[in-house]
């Protein structure tokens, strides 16, 4: 540290130790003091630490009361407002020192009180509107507690963060409250949700901390010491460059606040990891919302691209997209206000390939609104030799038949205008749009096997287009139609829920398919795990609310680990094809009853349920089930591999496990113990690590034994694959990804003593396709299994 960063950080001290050195002592300590948690420790030692990422971050620190509001005071009269204060300026001139940009809210003991507004609301909102102002990076509104009772013998270390901001925002605050924990040791401590008006309405990732009680006499008196700043600021300051240095990522976007409901081109958001070399986007942590519920979209090729087409959004408001880094930092969630839109006129379009001769083109039709009530609608007045031609209504508003080839004369022969006014009451708009594709351009026809088209295009979903994600086809239409465009020479690569990966190459080859070509210029579906397509599954993370289903001391709720791992093992069970129901989304409380009535509801196929106990990790299951049993049985020694503990299956008669009405196992995992292991639980590789083992719990339950790691794919791409070292993550299928334990994006190891023996992935069927990740370099590879059973890969795209 130089002189000049010594000389400023040791006049924060000396104002800091004058604001409370006046208040100090007036009033005799306890004997017992010293067995008063809290204080005790030297403040941290900062040399050797790489302060690098909070140079330039724009902080906010918000020293809470002042003036008129002296907030709680304690016995001998130290008030909140002056330790808050001394708290600040002393955090103030460590975070200076490192380059960040800081700025307070206020300097001295004042308040916002104006003589139009006097009152508490007034003052939270123009600490409000500073932040609004500034746009920092972070907002942290510093406090010191105060019980109502006034009882001296109450003193916790509260840290909280906005209610229903469970991304970001939590993220500060856990990495926050470690570091009061470690620095304060007082117990117990707790990370909470909070409402108070500078979090509800701060707009950025926000904290109010509240360290200790200051009506607890003993820590009043060391409030009093300039000693006890200088520790609490260290503290924050820790927690501030924890928070950083694990990467602060956002969605950008072209995009508006407010948008339109207009059918128009597809709604396209980029992952900014938030610095170069900074953790990427953890490929199974996207989710789209909209009104709560769930949004299909697709990735680009490097995997920081999520697109969703509008068609999607009918019947809401609220569009959420929200997402983590590999590191496990959470994005601030973008939200978007959509406007409604009144039934407007019908349209439709007719997309044509070029050229002379016999060519197909695409016949869509948009109806504006979603009218359920309609079914497939004829393409030419009854009587006519195709009144065969039926354009099926999917997914409720929208239409589409392709035509090949298409007659010359289809603009007079595209049904008039007056059959749809009849059916829908409303006028037809504009005539058909006629469209011819560019040059080079053909449709390519998709399929499914037993004639799903056109009612369903996959059993799992839809089609998401990949590549080529620069050229994106809303154009000429959503990979959902029965036909996408194609460039000649132009590689193609499409995924859908429960589907191997279709990738076509840039001269039309198919790989894995029989034959150079596919004689009916035919992509095939298919399915990943062709048991768990269509399955309903019920996952259940256990606890939620005030069930903490244990705790660690650094504040981490088994709880919230339980949701990580459930929202986790969704988004894969979904990519194999499976409809998957979370008994819960976020930290609320849901009984066991009311649980089980959902499954029941969703018409649940298999309920798994991950829980924790601090007995130590089992797996339960009804003694009188069939299926359960060997689900428990091979989860247990699947899980006991990676645990490196003995783990038994045991017959148990939990509430869901006597009244669901379908196979259930109960996972219950190691509890949160003490800092280390807490520390190993809420490591992405290690939750990932947890996910693939349930996974192949689940899946080896359905014909489909996991048979690969991660080793077995880098063995296969040979000296051309990206090396162990460099890679941030391998995806299977588009589906089921794999965070390599120690990747250099994550930079947290796992020292599991059984690494790289459970959660191997599924390789059923002769076609696969993988991708691996380093930053922006990524591979695309296809993996076949010939007549001799042997696997070859061939790399299919790469980009650097």
């Amino acid at each position: 540290m130089s002189t000049r960063h010594l000389a400023r950080l040791t006049l924060a001290v000396a104002v800091a130790a004058l604001l409370v050195s006046g208040c100090a002592h007036r009033r005799g300590i306890p004997h017992d003091a010293s067995e008063v948690p809290g204080y005790h420790k030297p403040p941290p030692d900062l040399a050797g630490i790489d302060p690098s990422s909070l140079a330039a971050r724009r902080i906010l620190i918000d020293p809470g009361h002042g003036g008129h509001f002296p907030g709680a005071v304690g016995d001998d009269g130290l008030t909140e407002a002056e330790v808050n204060l001394g708290v600040a300026l002393y955090l103030q001139g460590l975070l200076q020192w490192v380059g960040a940009d800081v700025h307070l809210t206020r300097t001295a003991d004042t308040d916002f009180l104006t003589p139009a507004d006097s009152t508490l609301a007034g003052d939270l909102a123009a600490r409000v509107a500073i932040a609004d102002s500034l746009r920092p990076d972070v907002f942290l509104s510093i406090h010191h507690n105060s019980t109502a009772s006034r009882d001296p013998d109450i003193n916790e270390t509260q840290t909280y963060y906005p209610i229903g901001r469970d991304g970001a925002d939590r993220d500060l605050a856990r990495s926050i409250h470690r570091q009061l924990v470690r620095a304060l040791e007082i117990a117990p401590a707790r990370i909470l949700p909070g409402g108070f008006h500078v979090l509800r309405h701060a707009p950025v990732p926000a904290v109010l901390g509240e360290p200790a009680m200051i009506s607890n006499p003993v820590i009043e008196g060391r409030l009093s010491l300039a000693r006890s700043l200088e520790l609490e600021a260290r503290a924050y300051f820790l927690g501030l460059l924890d928070y950083f240095a694990a990467g602060t990522p956002r969605w950008v976007t072209d995009l508006p606040d407010t948008l339109t409901h207009d059918p128009g081109p597809a709604l396209i958001w980029r992952f900014d990891p938030g610095a170069a070399g900074a953790p990427v986007l953890d490929p199974g942590s996207v989710r789209v919302t909209l009104d709560g519920r769930a949004v299909p979209h697709r990735r680009s090729p490097d995997g920081l691209g999520i697109a969703v087409d509008p068609r999607h959004l009918h019947g809401g408001r609220d569009l959420r997209i929200s997402g983590r880094n590999l590191a496990g930092r959470a994005t601030p969630a973008r939200r978007h206000v959509r406007t409604t839109r009144d039934r407007g006129p019908w349209r439709s379009v007719f997309v044509a390939e070029a050229g002379e001769g016999p060519r197909r083109g695409l016949l869509h039709y948009d109806l504006g609104a979603p009218l359920a009530e309609l079914g497939p609608l004829l393409l030419a007045p009854p009587g006519t030799p195709r009144e065969g031609l039926r354009l099926p209504v999917y997914p409720g508003d929208e239409g589409w038949l392709l035509l090949d080839p298409a007659p010359d004369d289809l603009a007079e022969r595209i049904i008039a205008e007056q059959q749809l006014s009849d059916v829908t009451g409303r006028d037809a708009g504009s005539s058909p749009s006629i469209r011819t594709l560019p040059d080079g351009v053909r449709w390519r026809m998709l399929d499914a096997p037993d004639g799903v088209w056109p009612d369903t295009p996959v059993p799992g979903g839809r089609w998401r287009l990949r590549w080529p994600w620069e050229r994106p086809v809303a154009a000429h239409g959503e990979p959902h139609w029965p036909a996408i465009p194609v460039r000649d020479g132009e590689p193609l690569w499409l995924e859908a829920d429960g589907a191997v990966p279709l990738l076509v190459s840039a001269d039309g080859r198919v790989p894995g398919q029989a034959g150079s070509r596919s004689p009916e210029d035919t992509l095939r579906f298919t399915p990943i795990v062709p048991d768990l397509v269509g399955t309903r599954i019920v996952v259940d993370a256990r606890g939620g609310g005030t069930e903490a289903q244990t705790s660690g001391p650094l504040g981490t709720r088994g709880s919230d680990l339980n949701l990580r791992l459930a929202d986790q093992l969704a988004a894969m069970l979904r990519g194999a094809g499976a409809a998957v129901l979370l008994a819960r989304t976020g930290d609320e409380e849901r009984s066991d009853p009311e649980r089980v009535a959902r499954a029941d509801a969703f018409g649940a196929d298999l309920y798994l349920a991950i829980g924790r106990r601090e007995s130590g990790p089992a797996v339960h299951h009804h003694p009188g089930s069939a299926f359960g049993r060997p689900w428990a049985e091979q989860t247990a020694r699947r899980l006991s591999a990676l645990l490196a503990v003995p783990m038994d299956a045991t017959p148990a008669y939990d509430y869901v496990l006597r009244h669901t009405a379908c196979p259930a196992i109960v996972v219950l995992l190691e509890p949160v113990g003490d800092a280390a292991s807490e520390q190993r639980l809420d490591r992405p590789s290690w939750q990932n690590a947890v996910v693939r083992t349930l996974l192949a719990s689940v899946v080896a339950m359905h014909d489909a034994p996991p048979v690969a790691d991660l080793d077995w794919f880098l063995r296969a791409t040979g000296d051309r694959g990206i090396p162990r070292d460099r890679l941030d993550y391998l995806r299977l299928d588009g589906a089921f990804t794999w965070l390599p334990a120690g990747g250099h994006a994550t930079g947290m190891p796992v020292t599991s003593p059984a690494t790289g023996a459970p959660g191997r992935l599924p390789l059923g069927g002769d076609r696969h396709v993988f991708e691996l990740h380093d930053g922006p370099h990524w591979q695309v590879w296809t993996l076949t299994r010939g007549q001799s059973g042997r696997w070859q890969a061939q790399l299919f795209l790469e980009r650097r």
